[in-house]
């Protein structure tokens, strides 16, 4: 099945434009096999209240693309894979800019005024610090960050973009940042570990037939006995300091 210029412009159309958004988006899906191009740059939108039917001979590569469109086969274009595995270079992103952020937070004036700001405000406005441009600047920032963890996860993952897609793994890093005392170097490590603690979980769950709720409980428990390691130790550092 290959994409054709019509194909592709469906989703920009006029048309297309007094749908509302689409609930489902492919944008220049590419799937091969050894030998064979099942899907070549296929491009796809649907909206609320449409039927769709896809026409074509054995092997043009519907179920492939229906295959890529439930998520239960990935897209071969997106982002490359490292060392012929499942992961995808995405990580390698990641990582680097949460270095980045923290050289800058750690290593840079404009970091200090952040880390001034988010401390006490007040004192920050008696420093001479222009508050609320800084305010604006870190949600700039962190919308960037955001839309680049988005585009990494659509182009490495899915190859998809769904109206209803949410995993909210802000959330979810939200406990391991602070674990990490706002360490970039420690959040990789939480992080590393909480996702070997998600996929194991996953696929014991799976195996093992256990409902998936259960790996979600033993993740909070764990991350509940992090936190009240931290808060033991803090009150252990005050009483040494005394």
């Amino acid at each position: 099945m290959t994409g054709t210029p019509d194909e592709s412009s469906v989703a920009d159309s006029p048309a297309a434009e007094g749908r509302g958004d689409a609930l489902v988006s492919l944008r220049g899906i590419v799937k091969r096999f050894p030998g064979v191009v099942a899907n070549d740059d296929i491009s796809l939108s649907f909206h609320p209240g449409e039927i769709h039917v896809l026409l074509g001979e054995n092997g043009a590569g519907k179920s492939t693309l229906i295959g890529i469109l439930a998520g239960m086969q990935q897209p071969d274009a997106g982002l490359p894979r490292l060392f012929e595995s499942t992961v995808h270079s995405g990580v390698l992103v990641a990582v680097i800019a949460v270095l980045l952020v923290h050289v800058m937070m750690t290593r840079t004036a404009f970091g200090l005024k952040l880390q001034v700001v988010g401390a006490n405000p007040r004192a920050a406005v008696h420093a001479g610090l222009d508050v609320g441009k800084l305010t604006y600047a870190t949600f700039a920032i962190s919308a960037g960050l955001a839309g680049l963890a988005g585009s990494v996860e659509i182009l490495g993952v899915w190859g998809t973009v769904r109206a209803d897609w949410n995993p909210a793994y802000g959330l979810l890093v939200i406990p391991l940042v602070f674990l990490a005392r706002f360490h970039g170097v420690a959040t990789i490590g939480f992080v590393v570990f909480f996702a070997v603690l998600m996929i194991g979980g996953e696929s014991a769950s799976r195996r093992l037939g256990v409902p998936q709720f259960y790996v979600l409980v033993l993740v909070s428990l764990l991350l509940i006995f992090l936190a009240l390691v931290e808060y033991l130790d803090g009150r252990w550092r005050k009483k040494t300091m005394a």
